[in-house]
């Protein structure tokens, strides 16, 4: 299948997987996932704007967001997501699997 995510969307997905964003009540901070993604990814033209990131996110079904002022967001459907970071070659192990 190949991936199909751009390599913006995949980092925050996996910003929003390791701090165990999975539930409403987990949410990440706008604030926050804003300033790492502006570490990240300078403000060149080949790379996504970070409203426009999310927005894709937001319309694919792959994250939420918890509150108007200011959001946070947490991932929607975790089996989607973890399917579609799997195609795009990041380890995602799955839940109950401890490696030795």
């Amino acid at each position: 299948m190949g991936c199909q995510l751009r390599r913006e969307e995949i980092f925050v997905l996996e910003v929003l997987r390791k701090s165990r964003s999975l539930a409403s009540n987990r949410g990440y901070h706008h604030d926050k996932l804003k300033k790492l993604y502006s570490k990240k990814f300078d403000n060149s033209e080949e790379t996504m704007n970070f409203d426009d990131c999310i927005q894709r996110l937001l319309n694919r079904g792959f994250i939420a967001r918890v509150g108007k002022s200011p959001p946070k967001y947490y991932i929607h459907n975790h089996r989607e997501v973890f399917i579609a970071l799997g195609e795009c070659g990041i380890d995602v192990r799955p839940g109950r699997f401890h490696s030795l």
